[in-house]
């Protein structure tokens, strides 16, 4: 088996308002890819397009592609979400286009810290971050800001506390 150091953590966003795991899984099935490109998705609380919000799927953390949490990507590891990127980067995909609910990023913080503290060295990236992003703005936010929060090992809250960062943060169908 082979095995490659991880480089980096990509923050996607799934550029649908609603989903889970098994949708991007069949999204990307129907693709023809062999199933679903990330290594995570963080859920919203919308599992369809005409559900009602669910504050148990809100913030979930679905496993897409495998993960063993250690520092180095193993062939079934090697997601697809990021060209030429794939055997060195694992990709978390946020559900969501442009906004995001704070328990979304709360776990999407958590899971950088988990992944900073196995491997100081990973960079933290948005896919619009990558050389082969092609133009994408993918995840739709400022991850250069969300990094810093994730360095200076500050929580999740300071996002729309004191740093000033302002990004937008859904809760129950409304914008904060």
């Amino acid at each position: 088996m082979m095995s490659y150091k991880m480089e980096y953590l990509v923050v996607h966003c799934s550029d649908s308002n609603w989903g889970t795991r098994k949708d991007i899984n069949n999204w990307h099935l129907a693709r023809g890819w062999k199933g679903i490109g990330y290594n995570a998705v963080i859920c919203n609380g919308y599992k369809t397009s005409k559900s009602q919000y669910d504050k148990k799927l809100d913030g979930l953390f679905e496993e897409g592609r495998s993960l063993d949490f250690n520092d180095y990507v193993d062939s079934d590891e090697k997601a697809a979400h990021v060209l030429n990127y794939n055997h060195k980067a694992i990709g978390i995909c946020l559900i969501g286009r442009k906004l995001f609910t704070l328990k979304q990023y709360t776990v999407l913080y958590n899971f950088c810290k988990v992944f900073k503290a196995i491997n100081p060295k990973i960079k933290i990236v948005g896919h619009y971050e990558m050389s082969t992003a092609n133009g994408k703005t993918c995840p739709n936010f400022d991850v250069s800001k969300f990094r810093e929060l994730i360095e200076e090992d500050m929580y999740i809250a300071t996002l729309q506390g004191t740093m000033g960062i302002k990004l937008p943060v859904q809760l129950h169908g409304e914008t904060v």
